[in-house]
């Protein structure tokens, strides 16, 4: 009988070691499906693209913490959302043209389709852009221009278009800059 209890109590120890590694093996495996792989950098828009060119020295990539001084207020709620990392840049077009790019890494594709949906349901009247899914680019029109939201895996855009007369021209700008952010695979 104490033969018995040893051996018993010594397969439950090895049981218990095996089962052990394996959950602490297991805890150390992590799911690269949500961890974002985005390089910021690649939404940089460095050739002309239908008229629109970068104004010189405005591209910057920030943190969370150099969201402040990019935006006057409003930094907090980006970061609320889990912003990573991003990246600000103008474009020119004509001479009262103007397109103000915000590329953000939110880490996630739950995160950046949260702030895409806030953002959403900020907007009082949606405005749609042809051939553009509705579940992926919303719009507004402003005074002047147009403010597109964005979503595309772990990322979020903000083409922010001012200086326009007509509003079919800004939505047709806004939907050629657009499918060129979509086309960057983050």
């Amino acid at each position: 009988m104490g033969k018995y209890k040893v051996a018993c109590t010594g397969s439950i120890i090895l049981l218990l070691i095996i089962a052990g590694y394996a959950l602490a093996k297991d805890s150390t495996k992590t799911d690269t499906r949500k961890k974002s792989t985005v390089t910021i950098s690649q939404f940089r828009i460095t050739d002309q693209v239908s008229g629109w060119k970068e104004e010189k020295d405005s591209y910057i990539v920030f943190d969370p913490a150099g969201l402040y001084d990019i935006i006057d207020g409003g930094a907090d709620f980006y970061i609320a959302f889990g912003l990573k990392k991003g990246m600000y840049q103008r474009l020119k077009g004509t001479e009262t043209r103007q397109c103000d790019i915000f590329a953000e890494d939110y880490g996630s594709i739950k995160n950046a389709k949260k702030i895409f949906n806030a953002k959403k349901e900020q907007i009082s009247e949606p405005v749609k852009i042809d051939g553009l899914a509705d579940s992926v680019v919303v719009a507004e029109m402003v005074i002047g221009g147009l403010n597109v939201f964005v979503h595309n895996g772990a990322c979020y855009f903000e083409v922010l278009l001012s200086g326009f007369d007509k509003n079919e021209t800004a939505l047709e700008n806004a939907g050629t800059l657009v499918r060129y952010l979509l086309r960057v695979r983050p």
